[in-house]
């Protein structure tokens, strides 16, 4: 039972960051450069490790066993950043992800 309300808690998290997703205005110019230096990927995240998503594409977050990860998202421009505490058990796949 706990599991199941910590797997919940993590995908509501994870719901909230994608769905306050800042759209920001720009010129067709800055939107060419942003796809050039991207990539739309499938990463999994290990102890110590952390991810930056643009607001590119949508992501989720798939955890094991019981990790302990941390979302911040810049206000700016709309990335999150995903990092996984180095005390952490287990580890979480994130898929879709566009990184910066």
């Amino acid at each position: 039972m706990k599991n199941i309300l910590l797997i919940t808690l993590l995908s509501l998290t994870t719901s909230l960051f994608i769905g306050c997703g800042s759209s920001g205005g720009g010129s067709s110019e800055d939107d060419g450069d942003k796809e050039e230096n991207t990539t739309k990927s499938d990463f999994i995240l290990k102890k110590g490790d952390s991810l930056t998503c643009t607001t590119a594409t949508s992501f989720s977050v798939e955890p094991t066993d019981k990790p302990l990860v941390n979302f911040s998202k810049d206000t700016e421009n709309g990335e999150v950043t995903i990092t996984l505490d180095k005390k952490s058990k287990g580890f979480v796949t994130v898929i879709g992800c566009t990184e910066k």
